[in-house]
């Protein structure tokens, strides 16, 4: 450690097994996070680290930080939070967008405790939990600013939080827009007075550092490997995001691993596109390339959640020279669409990641054919500490696969019996549950486990050269009269049309078949869909007559996750609701009103509460009505009114 920047070809498994033949430790160098981070800085100080821009516009001029600028703002920021009680047990939780301030202070929590880069879009209550669940000292969070209502919404909390917590704030200006800070106390003592621009340095995170030294820090005491660096949390869309932690090890693993693998190099720039909250943000777009002393470009705060950003990617590639593309699904389908025309690519590499198995090989294709990029896909989760597999960047990329396994982790593919258990371990392209174990694999609360193996709970086989096909998630999967539909195999069909941007295949309820696959589709921008040209065209494409989708419903915005996926525990609960509205409309005719929802049972998962107002006809409908519903697996409750 540092890597070195002359990296051996990665063709096939056999190049993976010949990373292995001397022990992880004489690769990893340094056990912690901090000491690769310094590692970075000092390849080249005077490197750009991070070029800012507020608006994604390629002709603004970036605010820029050096390596060893950034050096210095991080020691500092370490030797902020430690004057502020911050320890090893500690951490600081981050409610920033993606700004240079949200690296300086990640890298200071690093030095000397534990950093959680919370989701700002999630609601009050959640902060709540995350600041308990995480034993927060500090929250950093943005001041008031113009599109956010980050700060109002935090001091909306301002009585439920630990009275020992610090808050300080990022000034709003940075955005690029006239924005005030609250001034006061560690919340000001009058929320509703803005003060100018002027910020009170009690609140200032900014000014709050100036005065400390940027000497190089020393951890008191040196962390182990063992000890966790950073919470990451997964979920969040409903409920109490779930809090992950990993550790020093499972982070310069990581590290150390995807260098290799990808072949970074201190002269690559790459965009800080995905969420920062993210592991794929944290990991792949901040630690990793600043740990190989890479420069970083923030088009925008929001990343590729602003329009403006995607409208200028391209050019943005050709002025700043970013060399890896990237970008989850949902931006590389649009990008698709959006190709460049004059602008020069020759910045890139030959070679990108996309952090989705759910990546169409057709849309891969294309942008391959746009740029000359191989796409690289992965597989990978927070708890597995980003990727633990990957298309080997100089063998078959094998589209549709997400790749061989990474170097010192291993995956199979088990068997299962109904009740979850192990009974054995399956062959060569033989589908079963995917199983894991490495030094990235995170001790993730909840996970079920096989002797030291993680049992991940997604659906794939691993072919004879070692590629992993993941064919798709135990809970995703569409069960047709006992026929498995892989939802992926309609969405890959219906992705084909030139009018698709969005698709999303789900289950939907059947008295007969147990599910029928029905597909939810948005048009590409500007774009008109028929459903009954729609149908024709999936029963063409799709490979298997049973996957055909009995209905496909356009709806004008596909509901996404945070990274870019279709959201399909909505879609799953809204063609549930229509499969018993429609039933029971039916049924009881139209003079009687008809009420379903999809609710949580800790005991049967999914429960469908059904409301009917019939007033006297009751007596009449309500034996056909049980019998219609008792030829239903899923559990439902009717109240008659």
């Amino acid at each position: 450690m540092p890597v070195p920047l002359n990296h051996s070809p990665i063709r096939s498994s056999a190049d993976i097994a010949a990373l292995e033949s001397a022990p992880l430790e004489q690769r990893l160098g340094p056990g912690d996070v901090a000491a690769w981070l310094e590692a970075g800085h000092a390849r080249d100080p005077q490197r750009v680290a991070i070029s800012y821009l507020s608006d994604a516009n390629p002709e603004t001029t970036p605010q820029t930080l050096s390596h060893g600028a950034l050096r210095s703002r991080a020691r500092q920021a370490a030797r902020l939070f430690r004057e502020l009680g911050v320890t090893r047990q500690d951490t600081v939780l981050l409610l920033l967008p993606t700004l240079p301030q949200w690296f300086v202070a990640t890298l200071g929590a690093i030095k000397v405790g534990r950093v959680c880069c919370a989701n700002w879009m999630l609601s009050g209550e959640q902060w709540l939990d995350l600041v308990r669940s995480s034993r927060a000292r500090v929250i950093v969070t943005l001041g008031p600013a113009e599109g956010f209502d980050i700060w109002e919404r935090l001091c909306a909390l301002r009585d439920r939080l630990p009275r020992d917590l610090t808050v300080l704030a990022v000034n709003a200006q940075v955005l690029g827009n006239e924005g005030h800070i609250i001034a006061g106390n560690k919340f000001g003592n009058d929320s509703r007075k803005p003060r100018g621009n002027a910020l009170d340095p009690a609140l200032d995170f900014d000014r709050r550092l100036d005065p400390f030294c940027d000497d190089p820090f020393e951890s008191d005491p040196s962390p182990a490997a063992a000890d966790s660096v950073a919470f990451v949390h997964s979920g969040g869309t409903t409920g109490a995001p779930k809090l992950i932690p990993i550790t020093q090890r499972n982070l310069t693993y990581k590290l150390w691993a995807n260098s290799v693998i990808e072949a970074r190099s201190a002269a690559d720039t790459v965009f800080a596109d995905y969420p920062m909250f993210h592991i794929a943000g944290m990991l792949g777009r901040a630690l990793l390339p600043l740990a190989n002393g890479s420069g970083v470009l923030i088009a925008s705060p929001l990343g590729a959640r602003d329009r403006r950003f995607i409208d200028n990617y391209w050019r943005l590639i050709e002025r700043h020279h970013v060399s890896f593309l990237s970008g989850v699904p949902t931006t590389l389908s649009v990008l698709a669409n959006h190709p460049p025309t004059r602008e020069d690519l020759s910045s890139l590499r030959g070679f990108m990641t996309t952090g989705s198995t759910a990546l169409s090989p057709d849309i891969a294709r294309r942008i391959e054919a746009m740029t000359g990029v191989h796409v690289l896909l992965t597989y990978g989760a927070t708890e597995y500490t980003m990727n633990i597999s990957q298309a080997p960047r100089d063998g078959q990329v094998r589209y549709g696969s997400a790749g061989i396994r990474i170097p010192y982790s291993d995956i199979r593919a088990l068997r299962l019996d109904g009740q979850g258990q192990v009974i054995g371990e399956c062959g060569v392209d033989e589908i079963g549950t995917i199983a894991l174990r490495g030094p990235g694999i995170t001790q993730a609360p909840g996970a079920q486990w096989h002797e030291d193996w993680f049992i991940s709970g997604d659906l794939g086989r691993i072919d004879a050269a070692g590629y992993l096909w993941i064919t798709g998630r135990s809970r995703d999967l569409i069960i047709r009269g006992g026929h498995n539909i892989d939802p992926r195999m309609i969405e890959d069909a219906l992705r084909r049309h030139p009018g698709v941007l969005h698709v999303a295949a789900v289950g939907k309820p059947d008295a007969h078949a147990g599910e029928l696959p029905v597909a939810y589709v948005q048009a590409v921008p500007d774009t008109q869909l028929d459903v009954a040209e729609l149908q024709q065209f999936a029963q063409r494409e799709v490979p298997e007559r049973a996957a055909v989708p009995k209905e496909i419903y356009l709806i004008e915005q596909m509901p996404l996750t945070d990274v870019g996926k279709p959201f399909k525990l909505g879609l799953r609960e809204a063609s549930t609701v229509n499969a018993f509205t429609s039933l029971l409309t039916a049924l009881v005719g139209p003079d009687a009103n008809v009420g379903v929802q999809c609710v949580s049972d800790p005991a049967h998962g999914t429960r469908v509460e059904i409301t009917i107002a019939a007033g006297s006809a009751r007596t009449r409908l309500e034996p056909a009505v049980d019998q219609a519903l008792a030829a239903f697996a899923i559990r439902t409750d009717v109240r008659w009114v």
